[in-house]
């Protein structure tokens, strides 16, 4: 019977042994992963929409500029002249914003988190697996928590380098004299 029951306490610790790791990668890793399915689509986003419109007006200002405006467009229609200025303008403009807010490297290193990250959620998923086809509790224990150990350190490098990826980017524009 004394080795019956110690045999249940083992299973039973092991199994709160478990439950804690999940509850620690679902707290830390999971909720980083959350972070970075939050944080892509944005610069994603941002990304296409600066780039569509610099194309789009880097290609009409020179047809805008050799084009004769009708004499019988409305008043409020600006001149050929303003309105070439002001996509001239606006050209600069999204250049700038896109520049100063990297949001392709930003998009980039996001997703490159992402997949980093999910991948080693299925590894860690795998191995906890692993560690259940253990005959013993104490080992399986030791093997999860050894796993789990190993996806933290895993999952910091991701975010040292996604950190770091971001800081060596932000910059302020520089200004020529």
């Amino acid at each position: 019977m004394d080795e019956t029951v110690q045999m249940e306490r083992m299973k039973n610790g092991t199994t709160a042994c478990f439950d804690q790791l999940r509850s620690l990668v679902d707290k830390h890793i999971v909720h980083s992963l959350e972070w970075y399915e939050r944080h892509t689509n944005k610069p994603w986003f941002w990304l296409r929409v600066c780039g569509t419109l610099l194309i789009v007006l880097s290609i009409s200002l020179p047809v805008l500029s050799s084009v004769q405006f009708p004499v019988w467009l409305p008043t409020w229609v600006p001149s050929k002249d303003l309105l070439v200025s002001l996509i001239a303008l606006i050209i600069a403009l999204l250049s700038g914003i896109g520049t100063f807010f990297h949001w392709n490297e930003t998009w980039r290193t996001n997703t490159r988190a992402k997949l980093e990250l999910r991948h080693l959620l299925a590894v860690w998923e795998v191995r906890i697996v692993e560690a259940q086809q253990f005959p013993e509790p104490g080992c399986q224990a030791q093997a999860a928590i050894a796993a789990t150990k190993e996806l933290f350190d895993a999952a910091a490098k991701v975010d040292i380098s996604n950190t770091e990826g971001y800081f060596k980017n932000v910059q302020f524009p520089e200004m020529k004299r």
